[in-house]
């Protein structure tokens, strides 16, 4: 049995239904799928954000008792060598 034009015609139009529909959830889903990215990534970056915040206030303390303890032995050796060169003379 041959289609008809009205045939035709009706698969026509049904497809193009399909194809809009489609066309529709498509785009709501790369929608949804870049809200989804935006979210993860936003934890990820607190995340980090709060396990790094205290590291970075140990490295501060770590690095300003470094310094201090750099300019204890820099005192430290000027005396030696202070000491060292009265007991030379």
């Amino acid at each position: 049995m041959p289609l008809t034009e009205n045939d035709k015609l009706w698969i026509t139009k049904q497809l193009a239904i399909n194809r809009a529909e489609s066309s529709a959830d498509i785009q709501e889903i790369k929608a949804q799928v870049h809200t989804d990215v935006e979210a993860m990534e936003t934890k990820l970056l607190t995340a980090f954000h709060r396990w790094a915040s205290p590291l970075e206030a140990r490295f501060r303390t770590h690095s300003a008792a470094l310094r201090a303890i750099d300019e204890e032995i820099e005192y430290i050796s000027d005396r030696v060598k202070a000491l060292e060169a009265k007991s030379a003379a």
